[in-house]
């Protein structure tokens, strides 16, 4: 490649470096111009959001929902731990094959459950 190509490449990149930086500038102030004028016009004013806010502030869950939603939450949490696990046996299997055909790979050293070593996590703030 001639150093000239090289130089029209770069300008190019640059150039759309620029344009892309310029659409986003544009299309945000675009936005908050447009957001303004919505919020200058509707000051003031009740609203349909007002009013829904204000109805979705009246509802109460009930006790057993509240409880069944907690426990589908702890159940999601259990089964995306162990979905870890089983995850983190199968790479560590995999991680040994690796490491045979490449003696110089370097290993995350996580533990057989998908988490940092004890010490890793000791560390953690320090």
């Amino acid at each position: 490649m001639t150093p000239d190509a090289v130089v029209r490449i770069k300008t190019v990149d640059e150039i759309s470096k620029v344009l892309r930086t310029a659409s986003v500038v544009i299309g945000t102030s675009t936005g908050m111009y447009f957001v303004s004028k919505i919020v200058h016009d509707l000051a003031g004013k009740i609203t349909t959001a007002d009013i829904g806010a204000k109805i979705l502030g009246r509802i109460e869950l009930s006790e057993g929902l509240a409880y069944a939603l907690a426990v589908v939450c702890v159940g999601y949490g259990y089964k995306t731990t162990k979905s870890n696990q089983d995850m983190a046996k199968r790479l560590k299997r995999l991680s040994l094959v690796e490491g045979t055909i490449d003696p110089n790979r370097s290993s995350s050293h996580l533990t057989d459950t998908g988490s940092p070593p004890k010490e890793d996590e000791d560390n953690e703030f320090s």
